[in-house]
């Protein structure tokens, strides 16, 4: 979302798919008027949004000459929203939200599960309408299968060449459902989910790293400089952080290496340039050349958290 208030500056709101934050934020420039500073913003949108941030853009980030820039984004859900604002917004896609209120994104075809899957199409029509082990949508005669859905029909092919009874394979995948709904990720007994800190000064590389991060199960804080990325390992440490060496102004080697010291958890740089020795020299657990690709990214977490099926040590015969 980008709005231009007289005193030529440009907001933009993170998630931005959340239309609801972005029409909090219009009706609160509209009340404070032209003159307003990031802080009056902030404390207006906390009044609703408790963790909601107002953070102008660092000056050495911008080469486009927009004039000022101001991030404002969250990293709470919102809250009750008054009757007007939780009706449906009529731009959101219809399929973005199967009815029984899973997010069918990314959206598989049939044709694509099968070959995923090794299954014919015609095994998972049956699983689907004879056994009804999992909903795809529907659209226009097609079946649309959610990512949720492929990991329920990873369950059900398992236990169907185990010759699990139907009522065994319906509970088993419900139990997986249950259990990504808590997140993958977790420390020891507390079932928190991992916390990643990701460090980064260009915002549209944050968003895309935030959603694959949080696709996967993660807690996400996003920092768009050294100082407010400090704050946050102070409030709540990260069991990972995600540093772009570039950040206010190429602070990120030494935020590197007091993140490394103060947190103890990993740490992965990531720049567009070749600042590998650099990054490892200071602390750096793993660097990754940017532009990044997601699931490297992702990749390369897990395998720092023990997570990933690379290093995960296997299970006894």
């Amino acid at each position: 979302m980008t709005g231009q208030p007289a005193s030529r500056k440009t907001i933009r709101c993170f998630p931005s798919a959340d239309r609801q934050f972005r029409a909090a934020v219009l009706r609160a420039l509209d009340q404070l008027g032209d003159g307003t500073e990031p802080g009056a913003l902030e404390a207006v949108l906390r009044e609703r949004y408790p963790t909601a941030r107002v953070s102008p853009q660092d000056a050495l980030a911008s080469f486009t000459g927009e004039g000022s820039v101001w991030y404002v984004y969250r990293r709470d859900s919102p809250a009750r929203a008054d009757e007007d604002d939780a009706a449906p917004d009529p731009a959101e896609p219809p399929s973005s939200r199967r009815a029984d209120g899973r997010v069918a994104r990314p959206i598989y075809s049939a044709a694509a599960v099968s070959s995923m899957l090794g299954v014919p199409v015609s095994i998972l029509v049956g699983w689907d309408e004879g056994e009804g082990y999992v909903r795809p949508q529907p659209t226009a005669g097609v079946r649309l299968y959610s990512r949720d859905d492929l990991a329920d029909l990873v369950t059900v092919k398992r236990l169907t060449t185990a010759h699990a009874s139907p009522d065994e394979i319906r509970a088993a995948v419900e139990a997986d459902r249950d259990r990504r709904a808590e997140g993958p990720f977790t420390t020891g007994g507390s079932g928190r989910r991992m916390l990643v800190l990701l460090a980064e000064r260009d915002p549209y590389a944050a968003e895309m790293a935030e959603y694959f991060l949080r696709t996967e199960g993660f807690d996400v804080e996003v920092a768009f400089s050294t100082a407010e990325a400090q704050t946050h390992a102070t409030d709540r440490p990260p069991d990972v952080s995600v540093v772009e060496l570039l950040i206010s102004g190429g602070a990120g080697p030494e935020l590197v290496a007091r993140l490394k010291s103060q947190t103890g958890g990993c740490v992965v740089a990531i720049s567009s340039l070749d600042f590998e020795e650099a990054a490892l020299r200071s602390g750096a657990d793993a660097f990754l050349r940017k532009p990044l690709d997601p699931l490297e990214l992702v990749s390369t977490i897990k395998d720092l958290l023990g997570e990933s099926a690379l290093v995960r040590p296997a299970a006894p015969e």
